[in-house]
């Protein structure tokens, strides 16, 4: 998730709303892998972080290094890195989200495995209390 977290950042989860809500498109979310990720070695207990880039119904696409969303370019929030591959149009199934890291060239994530099924999210990274220096909302 460089440039946005750095490894060794604390972070203060919230996993109240996912039962409130639906994840939203720029939430940062941490997540238990999906099946795919545990058929490729990783264990039903780790733990991932990545962004919603993508809700149900969302078409998304990584074209000339721009990720786009229903057709509309995503400049902002996590753009850390521009993306040197192509990928879709994928369309976010219902009960998934696509996520994708900041760094979106070194980011195993959905454009790789595909969608995110939302009962795998644990909750929303909401605050980073570590380092001091970078304390404060993500």
């Amino acid at each position: 998730m460089a440039p946005t977290l750095g490894v060794g950042d604390q972070l203060l989860v919230e996993k109240v709303s996912k039962w409130a809500r639906p994840p939203r498109r720029g939430e940062v979310v941490v997540f238990s892998p999906p099946d795919v990720l545990v058929d490729a070695g990783y264990g039903r207990s780790d733990a991932f972080i990545k962004r919603v880039v993508g809700v149900a119904g969302d078409t998304v696409s990584v074209r000339n290094g721009v990720v786009t969303v229903n057709g509309v370019e995503q400049v902002g929030v996590g753009a850390g890195v521009a993306a040197e591959y192509e990928w879709g149009p994928f369309v976010v199934p219902p009960g998934g989200v696509v996520v994708l890291g900041d760094n979106r060239n070194n980011s195993y994530d959905s454009h790789v495995w595909g969608a995110l099924p939302v009962d795998h999210i644990i909750g929303r990274a909401v605050w980073r209390y570590w380092p001091l220096n970078q304390f404060g909302a993500l």
